[in-house]
């Protein structure tokens, strides 16, 4: 195999902390080779490999490099039961789908042969033609395959986990994509609103079941709050807006709708069957609960029982990123006792990567108290003025939907793409295929920012990257929970780090977006004053910023 220079000389370092069981944390940049390096020193340790990724679209990479270069591995994707099973449609969750007198509750021996998508979608015609399940299929045939292609659920959820029905020892594990393990703590979350209760009231016939959901539903008005901002309650409050029997009697019928829907062979949401996993929810010790945009929400605040089984001995991994946590706070905040070794690549061997020049604003700021529509007209001056002078697309990247709402408002003059929560990745692939020079508007930590790849032949289509503000997450009772927790283990305040860590994982992977090969070169426009200090400028490697003004 032809090496390039970094993976050459990092090689052995990896493959002797991997043999001695160790956990390596692997930093490199977008388009340097991490996921071929990834397989190739996991093949030289183990002759099984385990890859979790964060969303099934990022099982493609592995697949690639495992068709050119391991041809002779054979692989399988995991995908769940709404993506494999025969009778879900897309609103059903995982728990809404019972295999309980499933006429399809059968399997065969699979051999995955194609792209995971290419191949998913000719076992489900195969299963409804033949009456087979293609998701117990996928499952049955996991044990056999050589490279096995997860989502973070089943690696993470102990049940998912065990459902895959293997040894961890057997394999080098593979986290991709790292830098999203704070968004481990979403997995667990359980929601109800008002708008929830009155889709199960929908579902209910037993007469007792609607008047117990009629009675839930105005209870709960004192609760929540019209405020995205997450605000802790009472937790004993929450529970007690249903009695034991009254669950008791909402669980018996989302249990018969679950047998209804099997025999009818269409599966969708089970509205009331969440209602029931929401208040199972709170007999968590762990498990806290907010208000949320008249949401009640339910959900754990500490990071650290999901990379618990990591510290077992005889478990070997890589965790990669271009844009890795600090390993003192993999320690900290995610929970990983174990000896780690941290490789950053450009650290260890000089740039690898693409190359940007920095611009520092220092007359704007997202400061929320400086917010108006002085300040929102003087950042549409700037993005007009990066805009013209851009060679192609810009990205420009808010800390929030409504930031990109004002800002666009006085931007008329030229093509633009504003994000909104409905927005598909696929509209943007689109747009910019019939357009020359586009502003893109993303939010931060949302599908554009980290998701998109606008490239043709390996080369990134945007030139310019702006980070108007600073993209805090916001400081509310959910973050001080979260501090808290981290806190009692750690013996410090870690509410900082809690708020810096994101903001500057969203910066780096905004600025990923315009280098995808080592060839790349973009400007990048840091629109906040705030950026103007030594800790941004050392982090994100802009050592010698222009400072520029209106």
């Amino acid at each position: 195999m032809k090496y390039r220079e970094w993976q050459r000389s990092l090689r052995d370092k990896v493959i002797f902390s991997l043999k001695r069981d160790k956990v390596v944390l692997l930093q490199a940049p977008t388009g340097s080779g991490k996921t071929f390096f990834a397989l190739d020193v996991a093949f030289s340790v183990s002759n099984k490999v385990l890859i979790t990724v964060r969303t099934h679209n990022e099982f493609y990479p592995f697949y690639r490099e495992i068709k050119t270069h391991f041809q002779d591995k054979r692989y399988v994707s995991v995908v769940g039961r709404t993506n494999s099973c025969l009778l879900a449609d897309e609103k059903a969750k995982p728990e809404d789908i019972s295999c309980s007198g499933c006429v399809y509750l059968s399997w065969r021996d699979v051999v995955f042969q194609g792209s995971p998508f290419e191949y998913l979608a000719k076992l489900k015609e195969e299963g409804k033609r033949e009456g087979f399940c293609p998701y117990h299929s996928i499952m049955n045939s996991v044990e056999e395959a050589d490279v096995v292609l997860i989502t973070y659920p089943y690696l993470f959820i102990p049940s998912l986990r065990d459902s895959l029905g293997i040894s961890l020892s057997d394999y080098t594990v593979v986290v991709d994509e790292a830098h999203n393990l704070d968004s481990l703590l979403d997995l667990e979350e359980r929601r109800i609103s008002q708008a929830s209760i009155n889709l199960a009231l929908k579902q209910a016939e037993n007469e007792e079941t609607r008047l117990i959901l009629d009675k839930l539903r105005s209870k709960m008005t004192s609760l929540v709050f019209n405020e995205k901002k997450y605000i802790l309650l009472d937790k004993g409050r929450v529970s007690s807006l249903l009695e034991k029997e009254e669950l008791s009697v909402i669980a018996d019928e989302a249990s018969h709708l679950s047998q209804k829907m099997i025999a009818q062979r269409k599966i969708t949401a089970n509205h009331l069957l969440s209602i029931v996993k929401f208040f199972e929810s709170l007999e968590d010790s762990e498990i806290k609960v907010f208000s949320s945009n008249n949401n009640l929400v339910a959900k754990p605040v500490s990071s650290m029982k999901y990379l618990e089984f990591f510290n077992d001995d005889d478990v070997k991994g890589i965790f990669m990123s271009g844009t890795l946590q600090s390993k003192e706070y993999f320690s900290s905040v995610l929970g990983l006792r174990k000896d780690a070794v941290y490789v950053d690549v450009e650290k260890e061997v000089g740039r690898v990567g693409g190359q940007y020049e920095c611009f520092i604003a220092l007359d704007v700021t997202s400061s929320y108290a400086l917010r108006g529509e002085e300040m929102s007209k003087r950042y549409a001056s700037y993005l007009l003025r990066i805009y013209y002078q851009s060679a192609r697309h810009v990205l420009s990247v808010f800390p929030s939907y409504e930031m990109i709402e004002k800002i666009s408002s006085f931007i008329r003059s030229i093509n633009t793409f504003p994000e909104t929560p409905r927005t598909k990745i696929d509209d943007l692939i689109e747009h910019v295929k019939h357009t020359p020079k586009v502003l893109i508007m993303a939010t931060a930590r949302g599908k554009l920012s980290e998701g998109v790849e606008v490239s043709e032949d390996g080369r990134s289509l945007i030139s310019d990257v702006a980070i108007v503000g600073v993209p805090y997450p916001p400081l509310d009772d959910y973050m001080k929970a979260r501090a808290e927790e981290v806190s009692k283990i750690s013996k410090k305040n870690y509410l900082e780090e809690l708020m810096q860590m994101p903001a500057y994982i969203s910066v780096r992977q905004a600025i990923g977006r315009s280098i995808r090969s080592p060839e790349d070169k973009s400007n990048v426009w840091l629109l906040d004053r705030r950026f103007n200090n030594l800790w941004w400028k050392k982090n994100i490697k802009c050592f010698n910023p222009k400072v520029i003004r209106l």
